[in-house]
């Protein structure tokens, strides 16, 4: 994964973290999913929007519309949402999720996703 993937080149090597990210199921996306990396002191808000941008996928989370808002969510923790303020370093540390892990990407605010029907 981390041959292929794709980021911020400006992010030192020692800092990045890989994960492959799923985007929403209803997307018109070239790629269902993507190999990417960020840096670990990102929050996840911030990860989602770069995640978006590299993926294509347009981003209303400015919008007050919960249906149209992205959200991210592990598959360490069972598909569960991840917090927006949250920073990577520290779900990482507290074993929320894991570096090289699959994120899914979906639309809506629902707590979490079934992780199957991205697999």
């Amino acid at each position: 994964m981390k041959a292929k993937a794709k980021g911020d080149a400006g992010v030192p090597m020692k800092c990045r973290k890989y994960f492959r990210i799923y985007y929403p199921l209803n997307s018109k996306n070239e790629s269902e999913n993507l190999p990417l990396y960020f840096n670990e002191s990102w929050t996840i808000g911030r990860i989602l929007d770069k995640a978006a941008d590299l993926g294509k996928i347009t981003n209303k989370n400015n919008n007050n519309i919960s249906e149209e808002k992205l959200n991210l969510y592990g598959t360490t923790n069972n598909g569960n949402k991840l917090q927006m303020s949250e920073s990577l370093i520290n779900l990482i540390n507290n074993k929320i999720i894991q570096d090289g892990e699959s994120l899914i990407m979906e639309r809506g605010d629902m707590d979490s996703v079934e992780i199957s029907n991205y697999f």
